[in-house]
């Protein structure tokens, strides 16, 4: 059964933000809601992480390598803190016809600087169904204790939070009631 997003027809192309970012913990449906986007409102999705997994999975062949990801990652900001950020900035200037949906911000330097491009949008689910999502997803849950998981703090400055806590309906139809009343009075 596909996926049931709100139509075009719903809202006003020209209201609808240029660009919308995700936060929320690993296993919230932040990658839910981004397909979401992309297939009922042609978002594309742009990861800060992508780099990061393309580099590891070349050396260690593909898979889930959540720990690597994140130690990669962390040298990498050690560098340059604003290496991941300044990538996602200059693909949404250069593209600015696109749509796009940032699927994964978890800092507070991302959200400041990437908040700035559109709203932010929070993604939460209770933690047993995070851990039970990570799991089919991934085989374990996994370490959620590094830096890059603690995005609650972030929660307040964000323009909207979904509760995903229901069928994939009821997550679209969040998703499309958040386009309309962001952007209709």
């Amino acid at each position: 059964m596909g996926l049931h997003c709100p139509t075009l027809k719903t809202v006003n192309v020209e209201d609808i933000p240029r660009v919308i970012g995700l936060v929320g913990p690993a296993g919230a449906g932040k990658d839910t809601v981004a397909h979401m986007l992309h297939s009922g409102w042609d978002y594309t999705p742009i990861a800060l992480a992508a780099p990061i997994k393309a580099f590891v999975e070349e050396l260690l062949g593909p898979g889930k390598h959540r720990r690597a990801y994140q130690l990669v990652g962390d040298a990498i900001r050690g560098e340059n803190p604003y290496a991941f950020i300044q990538v996602v900035q200059q693909t949404v200037t250069y593209h600015a016809a696109c749509r796009w949906v940032i699927t994964d911000i978890r800092y507070p330097r991302e959200a400041e600087a990437l908040g700035a491009f559109g709203p932010l949008w929070y993604i939460e689910a209770p933690p047993a169904v995070r851990q039970a999502r990570l799991r089919a997803r991934d085989g374990a849950v996994g370490d959620l204790s590094h830096p890059s998981e603690a995005v609650e703090s972030l929660r307040d400055s964000c323009t909207v939070v979904i509760q995903n806590t229901g069928s994939m309906l009821e997550l679209a139809d969040q998703v499309g009631v958040h386009l309309r009343w962001q952007w209709h009075d």
